[in-house]
């Protein structure tokens, strides 16, 4: 894990393209605990970022926030005046954020763009009377078709499998800006089952865990399909710190 200066010196050398990368895996920057400080750091490294990578930061840092799991007031009062979760992530409002019960950090392998990617996707759950799926409305605007029925797939599985009713906020870290390409195909089937069910059960999976893959009945059990662009995804993995693939 990395502290935030870290941040504030490729933002302060205008080492953007590192800076971004690093942003994207929100479990990867250690962020001050008390307000005063979370907040001096943020606005060190906000004031040198270009206009269309402030999105990403407030993202990323919101999400580094919740993975916490322990949100005091304050802090909460500082996301909803600084991060605007709102406005980020539509339908996530300040109800999400009093009753959080649990988020994790589910690390997908996709392929995007003709080439593999790893896309660090947020799981946060509240208690619920009923079982539902929200998601920001941008996210259908990065996955192809096949890619929205293996969401929600995943998690009508996982809720089945579960016994239990949950009500759960599901997003991708993406630089939304800048990155129109699509992610494709049912892979993300298998990891966002094995999230969801982890996050609806309170379950912890291994931290160096990424994931692929469609999930298919066979004989009534779940069995892993076939896997496209597992070449490209295995090379980002590679180059990834994730080390269980």
């Amino acid at each position: 894990m990395r502290s935030w200066d870290y941040l504030t010196v490729l933002s302060n050398s205008e080492n953007f393209k590192i800076l971004k990368r690093n942003l994207l895996v929100p479990s990867l920057v250690e962020w001050p605990s008390e307000e005063e400080e979370l907040d001096k750091a943020y606005e060190e490294i906000a004031k040198n970022l270009p206009k269309d990578l402030c999105p990403l930061l407030n993202l990323s840092l919101f999400s580094s926030l919740l993975l916490q799991n322990s949100l005091d007031k304050n802090i909460s009062a500082w996301i909803r005046k600084k991060l605007k979760p709102d406005e980020l992530l539509p339908g996530f409002d300040s109800g999400w954020l009093d009753c959080a019960s649990g988020a994790m950090n589910m690390p997908v392998a996709v392929y995007q763009g003709g080439r593999g990617l790893i896309i660090n996707f947020i799981i946060v759950k509240r208690p619920a009377l009923t079982s539902g799926l929200f998601k920001p409305d941008w996210l259908n605007a990065h996955l192809d078709d096949s890619a929205t029925q293996a969401v929600q797939a995943a998690f009508e599985l996982a809720i089945r499998h579960s016994s239990r009713s949950a009500s759960v906020y599901l997003y991708p870290l993406l630089d939304t800006g800048k990155n129109s390409d699509k992610i494709i195909g049912p892979s993300l089937f298998l990891p966002l089952y094995l999230g969801f069910r982890a996050t609806i059960c309170d379950l912890k999976l291994f931290d160096s865990l990424v994931a692929t893959g469609k999930l298919k009945k066979k004989d009534s059990i779940p069995v892993v399909g076939g896997v496209g662009g597992i070449a490209q995804k295995a090379k980002a993995v590679w180059e990834s710190s994730y080390r269980l693939f």
